[in-house]
């Protein structure tokens, strides 16, 4: 599922000698400087993306976020102090920095002429959302970060999601993820009418269409079994663990017949179908519908009720453990928070 991208103006890449905030407060003693002939020695940086730090950031963590290395984040940030890190500040994130000559520079006793000096676009203060750049392609607009060397793009429509672009492309989600470095792992930052790259030079991909099996059915995930000799379309609605309910299937059995879908389940594509049987696998055991990984070995089972604990069902169970009792219902977290009512789970083995 992808979101509508933020409207941003187009502006042209912002050269910065310095941060902007910094250089605004010195202008008072900048127009009263009275001795001329300073050298100053001038870094200039050509910044195509800046965007805000987020609460609690520090400079290693906030340029490993971007996947750049602390050195080359404060090569475009020459005024950055990583012992005075600022969570609330913006940082160019993307760009080239130039070393200059040192120049010399003259004060002048007339305000408004310095101030105008001061004021242009090298001390352009930027704004709290990210600053788009143009691009030579001739596919634009683009995601912040993409390949420089991306020689296929696809255009973000209306119900893309990366899994589906990915099985279009025949190409692998850590792939993706590398070429277009803005998108997160769980594809929930996608643009609708942007450009992502799905091609670099020398990349190898598999076969674009969907491969079913004999007798299979089309669309699949990508990886699917090649054995699999039953399949599920995925309806509205649909969960990994009602499909793996309704199958009498484990989890684990799922994720591996199913390995483009996530061991959280976070990217079901609605109308793909999943692998559900495979020849010779052996189905769930008991009654049905049981929480996720009941242990294989279980022969006492209990049907949650509504409002029930992990300490009522154990003692019930003859006073069992909830060591043993999440041994058995590996899905249960340490807090007992999340039973589910009207589902089984396992007392004994």
């Amino acid at each position: 599922m992808h979101i509508k991208a933020p409207s941003y103006p187009t502006l042209r890449p912002i050269t910065v000698y310095g941060k902007s905030v910094l250089a605004l407060a010195l202008l008072p003693e900048l127009i009263a400087a009275r001795s001329i002939g300073h050298a100053f020695s001038r870094r200039s940086v050509d910044c195509t993306f800046t965007i805000a730090a987020s609460s609690g950031d520090t400079c290693e963590t906030f340029a490993d976020s971007w996947g750049i290395t602390t050195k080359e984040l404060k090569s475009i940030n020459p005024d950055l102090d990583c012992a005075k890190f600022d969570d609330n500040a913006e940082y160019c994130v993307s760009g080239e920095a130039n070393d200059d000559e040192p120049t010399k520079t003259t004060a002048t006793s007339n305000a408004a002429e310095t101030t105008t000096a001061l004021t242009t676009s090298s001390l352009t203060k930027t704004t709290k959302t990210p600053t788009m750049t143009s691009s030579a392609s001739d596919h634009e607009p683009t995601q912040p970060g993409l390949a420089e060397n991306c020689d296929d793009f696809h255009k973000v429509s209306d119900g893309d999601s990366c899994y589906n672009i990915e099985a279009s492309a025949g190409i692998t989600h850590s792939q993706f993820l590398k070429w277009n470095p803005y998108i997160n792992e769980k594809c929930t930052n996608i643009w609708g009418d942007y450009y992502v790259c799905i091609h670099v030079p020398g990349a190898t991909t598999t076969s674009a269409a969907p491969t079913p099996t004999d007798g299979g059915k089309t669309p699949t995930q990508s990886g699917i079994a090649e054995n699999c000799d039953k399949f599920h379309k995925v309806g509205s609605g649909d969960r990994c663990d009602s499909i793996q309910t309704e199958y009498k299937i484990t989890h684990k059995q799922f994720i591996d017949w199913n390995p483009a879908i996530d061991s959280d389940c976070t990217n079901l594509q609605l109308d793909y179908n999943v692998c559900v049987h495979i020849p010779g696998a052996t189905n769930t055991h008991g009654p049905t519908p049981q929480m996720p990984n009941l242990s294989s070995d279980c022969k006492t089972y209990h049907k949650v009720a509504d409002g029930e604990s992990c300490p009522v069902i154990q003692k019930e169970a003859g006073g069992i453990t909830l060591a043993q009792f999440r041994k058995w219902n590996p899905t249960i977290d340490a807090k007992c928070s999340n039973l589910w009512s009207g589902y089984y789970v396992c007392t004994g083995v």
